[in-house]
């Protein structure tokens, strides 16, 4: 069952399970296809910061809401590896058996999993600003104090911090959506606070925070609890050809991750771009990134039978 909702760029898949998976696309509407994997807390609406980038290099992002965020439904005690499950069968819909896969920040764990399940349909695997495994106390070094603070409390009292989260901060920052730049931002470096002042990307950015808690805070407090959990996801055994870029002024997600996912994963292709932090590395190289991500998944889609 499809649901096209009226007069806007989104739209709603029920799923078998009835759920309602909402997506939405920009770029190059016949472009290659690009699974975009928004951040934490984001939506679907955060991949309209690549849109311009997209058409310029003939990119389909399909940027999809996780369950409970944006138009999708919550799913109780899912898990990271449960999300190729349902991109599998929105590419069915679509009609698309071939694909790349992107993912942003506290995206990337997801897009992670997509290329481990999904590796016979998937032609490259991006990831920026990926965010890595904190089930380990200390991976959250490097972050702002109150993400830090946030991602320790989640380990040692889980229940406690999922309420609080899903019951006074999610609605918190619906309604002050500006309060999640702040945080995300911490001890943003000049390159992310130049960024951040431009109107169109904090406009964007705002709008996909306050998307994020449309359902309230039960999806991303439940995101948040995945983060510090084993994500169940084998990185060497990853056979997509991986390119990864992050920023090396990064505060909002530390650069160490990336050089984890770098080393962990085969075939990866690195680039650690000087002086750019967690939002200018998305917003200023979106051509670059979405360029060479092309490049590899259509010789990629070329060699596949």
């Amino acid at each position: 069952m499809l649901n096209k909702a009226n007069g806007s760029n989104t739209t709603f898949l029920q799923l078998k399970d009835g759920r309602r998976l909402c997506y939405s696309e920009y770029g190059a509407l016949d472009g290659y296809p690009v699974l975009y994997n928004h951040g934490f807390p984001g939506s679907r609406l955060e991949a309209q910061l690549l849109d311009t980038a997209a058409k310029n290099v003939g990119a389909r992002l399909v940027a999809v809401d996780r369950p409970g965020y944006g138009g999708s439904d919550y799913l109780p005690n899912r898990k990271i590896g449960d999300w190729p499950g349902d991109i599998a069968r929105l590419m069915e819909h679509l009609g698309l058996n071939q694909f790349a896969v992107l993912g942003v920040s506290g995206g990337g764990p997801y897009a992670v999993a997509c290329a481990q399940t999904l590796s016979a349909y998937m032609t490259a695997l991006g990831l920026v600003c990926a965010l890595g495994s904190m089930d380990e106390v200390g991976s959250e070094n490097g972050m702002g104090l109150i993400a830090a603070r946030m991602i320790d409390l989640m380990r040692r009292s889980p229940r406690m911090t999922r309420w609080l989260y899903a019951n006074v901060i999610g609605p918190f920052m619906r309604r002050y959506p500006e309060a999640v730049l702040a945080i995300l931002a911490g001890k943003a470096p000049q390159a992310d606070k130049q960024v951040l002042k431009e109107p169109q990307t904090r406009g964007i950015c705002i709008r996909s925070a306050a998307e994020a808690f449309h359902h309230g805070g039960r999806g991303p407090a439940w995101d948040l609890f995945l983060y510090t959990q084993p994500s169940g996801t084998e990185l060497s055994a990853i056979t997509v050809d991986t390119l990864l870029w992050h920023g090396a002024e990064d505060r909002t997600v530390p650069v160490a991750m990336g050089y984890h996912y770098a080393e962990q994963i085969p075939n990866c292709a690195v680039e650690i771009i000087p002086r750019e932090g967690h939002f200018s590395l998305t917003v200023r190289w979106a051509e670059t990134i979405l360029g060479a991500l092309m490049r590899t998944a259509k010789y990629n889609s070329e060699a596949k039978p």
